[in-house]
């Protein structure tokens, strides 16, 4: 190997096998060039890349026989390791099976076949030596992997698996994944052409490249075979060392004005300055010096150099000159660098500047103009990148950071194939991948906030946020990425320091909420089953299910634990409960498991739960609710509420929606009333929903943004009103609440058929994150009826927003992120945030007093009329017309603008009501908008209010301190800036931008009532 790195080295340090002296920017004595090249030469092993050699042969009886061709010529000294350990999801060896160690004793030409034999007992080998370690043992269905190296730290070379697939994990001694470093159809093969012994049939003579191709292909292999004795290697091939005299090769013409260029498979020698050493990559990133480049913006002037071993001395600022082939890894342009071909120079560069790339790109087309250089990520106007997905912090180390927190299409927008199209790659745009430098899954330790790493007190949040990040700009396509995630990231170079709001807290859920006098949730208790793993049991109605819970009574115990802490810390007097196991009522149950976890905390009696049988009218009951492994349940506070009337499920036989051809859960509903207060007026049913998944498909996705089983969920939605119509409970009222995961974000069809049928939707916010993107599945309904009763509606965000690895899940931690990552906390709980509903008996604000009053807003006048809040409820001066933030809500435009009014001296807690009269009707989907906080997330942000739309007026209602009042503070004063939202035409698929304006927050929050003044203003008797 040539390492050139100073003058004042040894010179054995800096022998050459091959005598040649490269050239040496500034020279060398002709002492020292002497020296150089009479030194003795240092006869070192071949370190291999992927596919430098392949399995050829696997034959699993009567004896353990394989065999594989060489690629590249050997030399003497080079060792592989063979074993037929199965390589598991977390990146390391399944244990208890062996190894087989191969030696070249010689030198090994390109295209000789090297055979192992009696590799269970003796191993014998047909050039060089072979020892066993272990018990090797090939077996049918087995693996055989390749790899040089440690066997805690292996550099895989090639794998060949026995089945016809790679497996997701290595759970048996037959099974195994297949390793980061080794690809399907290039450089593993997985076949089963049948039995237990197989061997290549397919070409022997070729390129490297071709041959390779052909070996990795399923198809060439062969039941019962013998492998071939010898390869024949054409162009391209011999593997010889290629001559180091070989010109240099810009950077810039490898990457090319393309994804995918057309230097694939060609050997180049390029120099560059080492930008990033990543040894958990296998390499370094190297660039062009600033002043060499071929100053065309379209050429990316920088490259991955995967080396298996890094070069010894290898640094970051380095002018370095290296050797190899040239390939696309998972759409990464990249050099396998032949190691006797590598070179440090004397001369120390000065480092390229990284080009800034500002968020949103104007083109994706931008990171692969950069590929491979070092960059700056920054998001426009000055605003600070925020981390929108950590799904996969805890298994891959990365992160997403985007412009804000990116949300679910028909979360804002309603479902449109061309709109939704548009709106992803829009999304794209705005998006970046954070990684750690590290293929390994599962890592070692894990970013938390103010640069310390993440345990379960210092947490990573979605909405937390960086200034910038800086590093090198790499790409990893795994196949799995959705359309709206970006397969491009940054490897940083500088440390990442993220900043967040303080975690919400029982305490400030509890001052957020006030003081209403009944307290309704819905939560998801993620699968809590008593039985372990996937034991089976069986349901109410006697079938046998198979268990989805905790894997151990270890993750029992910590599952349970958090989701106590959830519950109690809501402090809630009914809770409509989803995702828990469907085992009955008894003794054995997971609902009598919870609650007694549940009074263990908050004292021996406080909450029960709502039992089976269940009616089903006519007269008729039913032991449980449904035939699934989940279902819903109802948990009270015995102390404020009690059950009135027997518990009620929908009929299957009568509302198929429920039943498993349709797939969503049988709803249950229990009417509930104050202890102390049995009059009708204050009765109230709760209803607990589970509609069907966007997953295991029943109807298809239509491409519109709304997912699979759309149809199905709004069979169930429609059968839901049609059951409640029929008062299955016998409430005195119609006085219903709706909880529950509805599997619809808040624009699909499903919520607006519920609104259609009479329910009003009173909850706002997100619960889930899936694939990037923050949605709410689960909503608060309540009936006409009971609207006026309605306080907060508050959205915990104590799930959704936390790492999935901070759960309780025991599998793929070490243990001291067993330890470290998990408390009793609230905190991940579950993977959907729970709502919580106040309700208030009051007496409503009467919609037709109040104070009149008219804007001019520039597109006609608005008639305005401000109602309630109490006796002494007051505008504190004429309602403004106001322009607003720069952007509007993405897919909406403001025709009529905003309006800003502020009313003093009302009762704490009242809720107002305004009108607004327009000029012309309204179209379907118009909705007042407001810009500012929510209880859920105190930044500035874009959200809708419940809207009545009639004709020409549309009604809201605002509650002192609740959604929709600017100052979020229970204090008799209401503060709003918002205005009416019209759906955009949306020509080709073009969305409105969701701005983030912190300015005009303030602006609003402070009262802006300038403006137009309004022409009359009366309070009405």
């Amino acid at each position: 190997m040539t390492v050139c790195v100073s003058a004042l080295r040894a010179p054995g340090d800096l022998s050459r096998p091959r005598g040649a002296l490269p050239a040496v920017r500034g020279g060398l004595s002709a002492v020292a060039a002497a020296l150089l090249l009479w030194g003795p030469a240092v006869q070192a092993a071949t370190t291999l890349a992927a596919g430098d050699v392949a399995l050829v042969s696997f034959n699993a009886t009567p004896s353990d026989d394989f065999a594989f061709v060489v690629l590249r010529d050997l030399k003497a000294g080079t060792v592989i390791h063979f074993s037929d350990n199965g390589w598991t999801a977390g990146a390391t060896f399944r244990p208890n099976e062996g190894y087989v160690d191969w030696t070249a004793t010689v030198a090994v030409s390109a295209g000789q076949v090297v055979r192992i034999s009696q590799a269970d007992t003796s191993p014998t080998a047909s050039t060089g030596t072979a020892v066993k370690r272990s018990s090797f043992n090939l077996a049918n269905d087995d693996s055989l992997l390749a790899y040089q190296g440690a066997d805690a730290s292996p550099s895989f070379v090639y794998g060949v698996q026995n089945q016809a697939s790679w497996n997701a994990d290595a759970t048996s001694s037959t099974t195994s994944s297949l390793p980061a470093d080794l690809i399907t159809g290039q450089t593993a093969v997985a076949a089963k052409p049948g039995g237990s012994s197989m061997a290549y049939t397919g070409p022997t003579t070729g390129s490297p490249a071709a041959l390779r191709a052909a070996i990795a292909t399923a198809s060439n292999w062969a039941a019962n075979a013998s492998p071939p004795t010898a390869f024949t290697l054409g162009e391209g091939g011999g593997g010889t060392t290629p001559d180091p005299e070989l010109a240099i090769t810009p950077i810039s013409r490898i990457q090319g004005r393309c994804d995918a260029c057309s230097m694939a498979g060609q050997t180049v020698r390029i120099e560059g300055v080492v930008t990033a050493v990543l040894p958990g990559l296998k390499g370094f990133f190297v660039q062009t010096e600033d002043g060499q480049t071929d100053g065309d913006d379209a050429t990316s002037e920088g490259l991955f150099v995967y080396a298996g071993t890094l070069p010894a001395g290898l640094a970051v600022g380095q002018l370095v000159r290296a050797q190899g082939a040239i390939s696309e890894y998972r759409n990464l342009t990249e050099m396998t660098l032949n190691a006797a071909e590598f070179e440090i120079d004397v001369r120390t560069p000065a480092m390229p500047r990284p080009v800034t790339l500002t968020l949103p790109v104007e083109d994706v087309g931008v990171w692969e103009r950069h590929e491979g250089m070092l960059v700056e990520v920054k998001a426009a106007g000055g605003q600070d990148l925020v981390v929108t997905d950590n799904y996969y912090l805890g298994r891959y180390g990365t992160l997403t950071l985007a412009t804000e927190k990116q949300l679910q299409f028909t979360e804002a927008h309603a479902p449109d194939a061309a709109a939704y199209e548009a709106y992803l790659a829009q999304v794209l745009r705005a998006q970046i991948v954070l990684d750690d430098g590290v293929s390994a899954q599962n890592p070692g330790e894990l970013p938390g906030r103010h640069g310390q790493p993440l345990s379960a007190g210092n947490t990573l949040r979605t909405g937390d946020t960086t200034p910038r990040i800086v590093g090198v700009l790499d790409q990893l396509v795994a196949g799995t990425e959705a359309a709206n995630q970006t397969s491009y990231r940054v490897q940083p170079t500088e440390a990442v320091v993220f900043q967040g709001e303080a975690r919400p807290t029982p305490e400030s859920l509890a001052a957020e909420l006030g003081s209403p006098d009944v307290k309704v949730v819905g939560a998801n208790v993620l699968n809590l089953f008593t039985t372990l793993g996937s034991a089976s049991f069986t349901t109410p109605l006697g079938n046998s299910m198979s268990g989805r819970g905790a894997e151990d009574e270890v993750e029992r115990d910590r599952q349970l634990a958090k989701i106590v802490s959830t519950l109690v810390g809501m402090d809630a007097d009914v809770y409509g409960l989803n995702e828990i196991q469907n085992n009955g009522f008894g003794a054995d149950s997971a609902l009598k498991m919870l609650v007694d976890a549940m009074n263990a905390k908050a004292g021996a009696g406080t909450y029960d739960y709502v039992k089976g049988p269940f009616q089903i009218g006519s007269g008729h009951t039913v032991a449980g609710a449904g035939t699934d492994a989940i279902s819903v349940a109802l948990v009270y506070n015995t102390r404020r509420v009690r059950p009135h009337g027997q518990a009620a499920a929908a009929d299957v036989a009568r509302y198929d929606a429920f039943n498993a051809t349709y797939g969503s859960r049988v709803p249950v509903a229990q009417t509930f009333a104050p202890v102390g207060n049995d009059e009708a007026a204050r009765q109230f049913t709760v209803v607990v929903n589970h509609f069907k998944s966007k997953g295991s498909v029943n109807d298809p996705d239509v491409g519109d943004g709304q997912g699979a089983n759309n149809q199905a969920r709004r069979r169930a939605a429609a059968q839901l009103a049609t059951w409640l119509a029929t008062n299955p409970t016998g409430a005195a009222n119609t006085q219903t609440v709706l909880v529950g995961d509805f599997n619809a974000y808040a624009q699909e069809d499903p919520v607006k058929d519920l609104e259609a049928s009479g329910f009003r939707k009173v909850s706002q916010g997100t619960s889930y994150l899936f694939q990037g993107l923050h949605g709410s599945l689960d909503h608060v309904f309540v009936s006409e009826s009971l609207a006026d009763r309605v306080g907060r509606v508050i959205k915990w965000r104590i799930n959704a927003d936390e790492p999935t690895v901070l759960d309780y899940n025991t599998n793929y931690k070490s243990a001291a992120q067993i330890a470290g990552y998990y408390s009793e906390a609230a905190y991940r709980s579950s993977d959907h945030n729970p709502v919580i509903l106040g309700l208030s008996w009051r007496t409503p604000p009467d919609p037709e007093a109040g104070e009149d009053f008219e804007l001019d807003t520039g597109g006609g006048a608005v008639q305005g009329n401000l109602a309630g809040g109490g006796a002494t409820c007051r505008l504190d001066a004429s309602p403004s017309s106001v322009s607003g933030p720069g952007s509007r809500p993405a897919g909406f435009t403001l025709p009529y603008g905003m309006l800003a009014f502020s009313a003093s001296d009302c009762d704490e807690g009242g809720t107002v009501t305004l009108t607004l009269s327009y000029p012309d009707t309204l179209p379907a989907g118009a909705q007042y908008w407001k810009w500012g906080p929510t209880a859920d997330n105190a930044e500035p942000h874009w959200f809708a209010l419940p809207t009545q739309v009639e004709g020409r007026t549309a009604r809201v209602t605002i509650t002192d301190g609740g959604l929709g009042d600017g100052d979020l503070t229970r204090n008799g004063r209401v503060v709003d800036p918002g205005g009416i939202a019209v759906p955009l035409a949306v020509p080709g698929g073009t969305v409105a931008p969701v701005p983030s304006l912190a300015a005009w927050a303030q602006l609003a929050l402070a009262g802006l009532l300038g403006g137009a003044a309004a022409l009359r203003r009366r309070r009405r008797a």
